[in-house]
């Protein structure tokens, strides 16, 4: 793998990234996905806000090198020897309409697990409308188990507040029910679940349970204990500032 790796970093010119080729990107102009600071360990936060405006394919190639960027970024601004990455993603706005392409999703999915390996410690998605259900058992069998067990699902009305998305009042729904059920066994497997599984999940839940899709075996997912998230919500409820995310890049060194 690391063989590979420095091969793709040569062919990419990963190595060769400058600020002034991302600097005027809409992604970045529009705060689609940046660093924004460490948490109190010293790693690296990385904010993905879905945005209304839909990716399109044609501009797949140039998204894959932004996120390439950001994902350097991350590395960089880790602290006190930290090696790790936590990931919030802002769903409330997501829609069928501004859903990116399946194939840019999964080219991301890869771009993780195939060069920066064993990287993510925490990813919270937060307050996701219950319309995502559709694309997470399209998503769920490209995720890896390990993956999948540091995922939570969130949704800030959990910890008595406002979500900071008008768009979110009515995210939560009921689709955390319709996708989990509670899952009492202890015991793991790498076994992926099949679509057909993924759409038997039974309504039985709780906010702190253990969970995982019904007929998935023992591939853990957590609808996530609200409290865990509380260190978090500074990043979520601050709005993305061009001028903040430029001064983060500049200390990172680039």
């Amino acid at each position: 793998m690391l063989k590979a790796t420095l091969e793709w970093r040569k062919e990419q010119k990963v190595d060769d990234m400058k600020l002034e080729e991302f600097a005027n990107m809409r992604y970045m102009r529009e705060g689609w996905v940046y660093v924004d600071g460490n948490d109190a360990d010293g790693r690296s936060v990385v904010m993905f806000r879905k945005r209304k405006d839909k990716l399109p394919l044609s501009e797949s190639d140039q998204y894959l090198r932004f996120m390439t960027f950001v994902i350097e970024t991350a590395v960089k601004n880790m602290k006190n020897g930290q090696e790790q990455w936590i990931w919030i993603l802002d769903l409330a706005a997501y829609s069928p309409t501004n859903a990116p392409p399946l194939s840019i999703t999964l080219s991301v999915l890869q771009l993780l697990a195939n060069h920066y390996p064993e990287r993510l410690y925490k990813a919270y998605v937060v307050n996701a409308p219950s319309i995502f259900q559709l694309a997470w058992k399209v998503l769920y069998p490209f995720v890896d188990h390990v993956t999948r067990s540091k995922a939570e699902f969130i949704n800030t009305r959990d910890l008595h507040l406002q979500p900071s998305k008008a768009s979110a009042a009515s995210s939560w729904g009921s689709w955390a029910s319709s996708m989990f059920t509670t899952h009492k066994n202890s015991s793991s497997s790498s076994k992926v679940p099949d679509t057909a599984a993924a759409n038997g999940a039974a309504n039985e839940h709780h906010a702190d349970a253990q969970i995982t899709l019904d007929g998935a075996g023992s591939a853990f997912m957590k609808k996530g204990c609200a409290s865990s998230f509380a260190p978090f919500l500074k990043f979520y409820d601050t709005p993305y500032s061009y001028e903040r995310n430029m001064e983060l890049l500049k200390a990172c060194g680039w």
